[in-house]
């Protein structure tokens, strides 16, 4: 059902968000933003379903890759900045150096709630700030236990309402449903996915002050990176209502905005280049194996306005053909296509590299978010996944890391 859902999302977003690289009238921009909105909503409410079910039957199994903790929370502040400036918020992330580590769990599922919850506190915020901030609460052999908190200063939240919105379905009250929308499945995912992790989450709040919702997860220790954490020097900003809890962290803000704030993926298509150029790049080549055309029609558009060239293929046997004759920076694989499949193109790929003695990223593009579908695509020689539907968001951030170094993303 996953696929079934998700393809037909993916042309639908994808549009969407090429629409708004193009000319439109006032109109018509405020129509395409409405249409973003829903889109976006629909796709997070298929997310929560599918997610909840699958915890609910115990289907739903924690990933070990390593990961760049830094790196994470950058990719957090960067979603969700032109949305804090849009609404006139500050929004501030810090990461003590202590965490400028590797670390080995599931990325994906603590990207998910920081996610939820930074995405809650822009909600439910209209002035003052919002601060994200990590910090080591214990070391345990060779894990450690990291402490996350989301400040903002929105409407709080009712004493005898704190407990309750954690269970799935449940808001404050039915009001809040029909004024900001949300399906109430958020925070109960991220309570279940916190308990995976050997963690917990809560929240401290005064109504018309703001709230801090605060979680712990336990991860594998990897190792420490050389360079130290990213800092940027604060902008002068508004003294937030709630008070952060004092930590030895340097903050970094998102930096102020234009007049005018551009649309989210003109926003993307500038940090990239950006982004490239610091990586000492002037472009990227890509091979984009799709098979649906309404699909590889929006990948393609999305590359090509990052500045990417981009060479199509419509299934695995041409793209086997194609990249025996060129050298590209990355693949981008479709996995469900005739002719021959995602997983066995790639594993054609990685033969044909063995004899010329190189080795290409190579990123799965599926439908299918269900559990197998990463371990699937990394059997066969995959390097990474991306899941239908795709966004720019989504789609910039896997570019960035796999083709740019950290140290220039991070600049």
């Amino acid at each position: 059902m996953s696929h079934e859902i998700r393809t037909p999302l993916n042309g639908v977003v994808g549009m969407i968000e090429l629409l708004q690289l193009t000319d439109m009238s006032p109109p018509q921009r405020r129509y395409v933003e409405t249409a973003t909105q829903s889109s976006q909503a629909l796709l997070r409410l298929v997310d929560d379903i599918l997610d909840l079910s699958r915890i609910e039957v115990g289907r739903l199994e924690l990933e070990r890759i390593p990961f760049h903790l830094p790196s994470l929370i950058h990719d957090v502040r960067a979603l969700f900045a032109d949305q804090a400036r849009s609404k006139g918020l500050t929004l501030w992330a810090s990461v003590p150096d202590q965490l400028n580590l590797m670390l080995i769990g599931d990325k994906h599922r603590l990207l998910q709630i920081l996610t939820n919850l930074v995405g809650n506190a822009l909600k439910f915020t209209s002035e003052g700030t919002i601060t994200v901030r990590g910090a080591v609460e214990q070391e345990i052999d060779k894990a450690i236990r990291i402490r996350f908190e989301v400040s903002d200063s929105g409407i709080g939240i009712p004493a005898n309402k704190q407990a309750m919105i954690f269970e799935a379905f449940s808001q404050v009250d039915s009001s809040m449903t029909r004024r900001y929308g949300g399906t109430g499945l958020g925070l109960s995912i991220a309570r279940q996915l916190c308990k995976m992790m050997d963690g917990d989450i809560g929240v401290e709040s005064v109504v018309g002050v703001g709230s801090t919702f605060w979680f712990t997860v336990v991860m594998e220790r990897g190792e420490a990176v050389s360079a130290p954490a990213p800092v940027a020097r604060p902008e002068p900003a508004p003294r937030p209502r709630v008070e952060p809890t004092p930590r030895p962290v340097a903050p970094i803000p998102v930096a102020a905005a234009p007049a005018a704030a551009p649309a989210f993926v003109s926003a993307a298509s500038r940090d990239f280049q950006t982004a490239l150029e610091r990586g000492g790049r002037d472009s990227v080549s890509i091979l984009l194996v799709e098979d649906n055309p309404a699909n590889m029609r929006v990948t393609q558009a999305l590359l090509e306005s990052l500045g990417c060239r981009v060479t199509p293929a419509r299934n695995g046997l041409e793209a086997v053909g194609t990249y025996r004759e060129n050298k590209f920076d990355l693949v981008l694989m479709d996995c469900q296509m005739p002719e021959m499949d995602g997983y066995e193109a790639t594993r054609a790929i990685r033969q044909i590299e063995g004899f010329q003695g190189r080795r290409t990223p190579i990123v799965a593009l599926t439908a299918h978010a269900m559990e197998g579908s990463r371990e699937a695509s990394l059997e066969s020689g995959m390097d990474d996944q991306l899941t239908k539907p795709l966004t720019m968001a989504a789609l910039t951030g896997k570019l960035l890391e796999w083709l740019i170094p950290v140290d220039a993303r991070l600049s």
